[in-house]
């Protein structure tokens, strides 16, 4: 790819004139560029992006707490394994990397919801919050109360 992104670069600074022999067209060199870079951007800009993902959870997110009442997946499926990590193309020149890690089964885990958004954005809803009661990780200072009074004017 270095090679092909190399000549690219020759032919662009040649005017599109290759060995002085013949000219290539702009669209030619276009349609090259993106291909170089789309294969670059799967090739080599995902596996570090990837590698920044997984160092940025094992310190942001494992690296805040230890769980006393469940086992982190960890690489065995949780956060930071490589399968739980996807890059994917959108056209030609744009890579969309996420974390499409499942939430765990079981007692003792946190929501059945999207678990790398519960970790970005956390649990805002009462009854999510109640839910996840039974873990004992509930912080009752984001409990909105008036939802929990059942007796209120449903209107209001």
């Amino acid at each position: 790819m270095e090679k092909q992104a190399s000549r690219i670069g020759r032919e662009i600074v040649r005017g599109g004139e290759v060995a002085g022999k013949k000219k290539i067209s702009i669209d030619k060199m276009m349609k090259a560029i993106e291909q170089a870079a789309s294969q670059a951007l799967s090739d080599d800009v995902f596996p570090i992006v990837k590698e920044a993902m997984q160092e940025n959870i094992e310190s942001v997110v494992y690296g805040a707490y230890t769980p006393k009442m469940y086992d982190r997946r960890e690489y065995d499926g949780g956060l930071i394994a490589d399968e739980n990590i996807v890059g994917q193309m959108y056209g030609k020149l744009r890579l969309e990397v996420r974390n499409i890690t499942p939430p765990a089964d079981g007692p003792g885990y946190t929501t059945d919801k999207d678990l790398p958004a519960v970790v970005e954005y956390g649990i805002t809803s009462t009854q999510a919050l109640l839910n996840g009661c039974y873990t004992g990780n509930v912080d009752t200072k984001k409990l909105n109360k008036n939802e929990l009074n059942y007796m209120r004017d449903i209107g209001k």
